[in-house]
């Protein structure tokens, strides 16, 4: 009896310390959100060999689970991250980057000419 309200207890504390928007994607199959869209629209726009610089608006883990699931979908391209793991900007990235995918910015960067803009992201071509 203890054993089982020991579990009960850990999984009630466990399901309360997950952030809300976990509980959202669960369910929701993969490739069927916005962000997957947009990444889908990046990936017909750019060959298969091209590098990709990624931009969101995001730091952390946050950054880091849009950056692998760019890496994911963009396979066969080289997926850039602008932002290190201490959270500071990686302009070298963004500068040797052919493309460049922003997701949920608000404009886009002087120097670049947009090549497709979709609800949400927008894709930059090269200089």
């Amino acid at each position: 009896m203890r054993r089982r309200l020991a579990l009960i207890a850990f999984v009630a504390i466990a399901l309360l310390a997950v952030r809300p928007e976990v509980f959202r994607r669960i369910g929701r199959p993969h490739g069927n959100t916005p962000y997957d869209a947009f990444l889908n629209g990046v990936r017909e726009r750019t060959p298969a060999d091209s590098s990709i610089a990624l931009v969101v608006p995001a730091r952390g883990a946050a950054y880091g689970a849009h950056f692998v699931r760019a890496s994911y979908l963009l396979a066969g391209r080289s997926v850039l991250p602008t932002i290190s793991r201490s959270d500071s900007f990686v302009p070298e990235n963004y500068e040797r980057a052919e493309y460049v995918a922003i997701w949920n910015a608000r404009s886009a960067p002087e120097g670049r000419t947009v090549v497709w803009h979709a609800a949400g992201g927008q894709l930059l071509g090269p200089q």
